[in-house]
């Protein structure tokens, strides 16, 4: 039996019998202490184990530097603060300019999350909720953009974002409450993107009266709105004609 292993002398294998204690003697003479042996064993897994970390820690700042770019240098003592949670808004803001210019959206999030939580801006709230539409994550963003028109929060950019994605929700008289309320601070003005989005929804919606009034009252409020979705308007007239249960609920 070879417990120990070879001899480092002869190189033949040293058996059971051979070992005497903590003593190894071979049969060519050579001498050594098992102690001395497991003490080399020691030494040579704790150089093989730095070896590993050594070579984890190469890859993964070679993995950071590619991620990061040119902004590696910049980004390592940020992200620092940011996971011990030393970050101020300043450090914050630079971190999503930083992302924002390396397209890493879910760093953004990120950051506008943490900055809210520190001022407390609804403002910050409105940014987030807008790229959280803009990535597909709908159901974050109505919860986002609910806790900012539930703080007073009334901007017409981040309300029209709100009403659009409770009608892609199927939330569609919520969605008309907050077209309306964006609608209502130009009166006087057709706000023609928002004005679309509003008719596209009612008429998704099966809502075709209440679709053909929104046209033909924005028609009449200026002389170049005459022909103001034309195309829609037809389109409603002969649904309505055809069809005249097909009402407003």
């Amino acid at each position: 039996m070879t417990q120990f292993g070879h001899c480092p002398a002869c190189h033949r294998p040293i058996p059971q019998d051979r070992i005497f204690g903590t003593v190894i003697v071979c049969e060519c003479g050579w001498t050594a202490s098992s102690y001395a042996k497991a003490a080399e064993r020691r030494v040579t897994d704790r150089i093989s184990a730095m070896i590993i970390v050594f070579a984890m820690v190469l890859i993964g700042a070679f993995i950071h530097a590619i991620n990061w770019d040119t902004y590696f240098f910049a980004v390592i003592p940020l992200k620092a603060k940011e996971m011990t949670g030393t970050a101020n808004t300043q450090d914050l803001f630079k971190i999503v300019e930083i992302c924002k210019a390396r397209h890493k959206h879910s760093c953004v999030k990120d950051s506008y999350k943490q900055i809210y939580r520190l001022n407390k801006d609804i403002n910050i709230l409105a940014k987030l909720g807008e790229l959280q539409q803009a990535t597909g994550d709908v159901q974050a963003a109505v919860h986002t953009f609910k806790e900012y028109v539930k703080l007073g929060g009334k901007d017409a950019e981040p309300t029209y974002r709100y009403a659009q994605v409770l009608a892609g929700m199927g939330q569609v008289d919520e969605a008309i409450r907050f077209y309306r309320q964006v609608l209502d601070q130009k009166p006087d003005t057709l706000q023609i993107t928002v004005t679309r989005s509003y008719v596209s929804m009612l008429i998704e919606n099966k809502r075709y009266e209440h679709a053909l009034e929104v046209i033909q009252y924005y028609r009449k409020k200026a002389d170049n709105t005459g022909y103001f979705m034309e195309k829609e308007l037809q389109a409603l007239n002969r649904i309505l004609k055809k069809d005249p249960s097909s009402k407003r609920s």
